[in-house]
């Protein structure tokens, strides 16, 4: 996947899996992260993947995934940071952002690789990846518009792009292309139900802002109290769909409607 680095260069790959979850609405795919973490374990460059995530200990299928990964994956090539779902002020944090800042910084003090791998959209990210790069380290962004910070793009684009480089996953380049053929879950659509998806592609302005307001009303909805919120789909599934996400998963779609608006 990263066969623009030399051979002898060590390289270590850092997911921010709390925040890649939410890029799938920009790129109209899932991800596959049980191939993709195969892949590293099978290549001979990668010498360390460190795969951060925020869970939800009551979400059942979370937890059921927390512990399949952790089942399958026990090489000592693999660091996997679970962390509980913090609710503060009926608020919900999903970041596992100073961790890795931590993790980063210190593994390059001790000068334990030569490039970074880093997958997140975070712009809290700036400063840790400014000071990895004043210690001539080789570093690359993988991430997606429009959810990617822009003060994060707009650096890694000033500097050398041997040495500091954003990869988009949205275009198809020598970069991106093998990293998406290894991420990308060929067996499913996007977590949205698919009909609805088709519905978005080909819906004009109107219906597109109808059903950005009927997201963001439903990012309020009470299951247990309100009557479902009318739309124009008439497909009570793909509203479903919608309804019982989570919230920072409607907020999302908000945004990418907004972008495609």
């Amino acid at each position: 996947m990263f066969d623009y680095y030399w051979d002898n260069e060590r390289i270590w790959v850092y997911l921010d899996y709390s925040n890649m979850h939410y890029t799938k609405y920009a790129l109209w795919w899932e991800y596959d992260i049980w191939k993709f973490l195969n892949v590293c374990s099978n290549d001979k460059k990668i010498t360390r993947i460190w795969f951060y995530w925020a869970f939800d200990p009551k979400n059942l299928r979370q937890y059921n995934r927390v512990q399949k990964l952790k089942a399958q994956f026990t090489d000592k090539k693999f660091y996997f940071y679970f962390k509980k779902l913090e609710t503060k002020w009926w608020k919900s944090k999903w970041n596992v952002d100073t961790e890795m800042w931590f993790d980063i910084a210190q593994d390059s003090m001790n000068d334990l690789w030569d490039c970074l791998i880093l997958f997140t959209w975070d712009g809290d990210f700036l400063y840790p990846v400014k000071k990895v790069f004043k210690q001539s380290k080789k570093i690359s962004i993988v991430s997606t518009k429009p959810f990617i910070a822009k003060e994060l793009v707009d650096f890694v684009n000033k500097q050398d792009p041997n040495i500091c480089r954003y990869i988009n996953l949205n275009r198809n380049n020598k970069y991106s292309l093998p990293i998406k053929s290894e991420l990308k879950d060929t067996t499913r659509w996007i977590a949205l139900y698919p009909p609805l998806v088709k519905w978005i592609q080909s819906a004009d302005t109107n219906d597109l802002l109808e059903l950005k307001n009927w997201v963001q009303a439903a990012i309020n909805w009470n299951v247990y109290e309100e009557k479902t919120p009318e739309f124009l789909i008439t497909d009570k599934f793909s509203k479903n769909i919608i309804l019982h996400r989570q919230v920072e998963e409607k907020t999302a779609l908000v945004e990418c409607l907004n972008n495609i608006i």
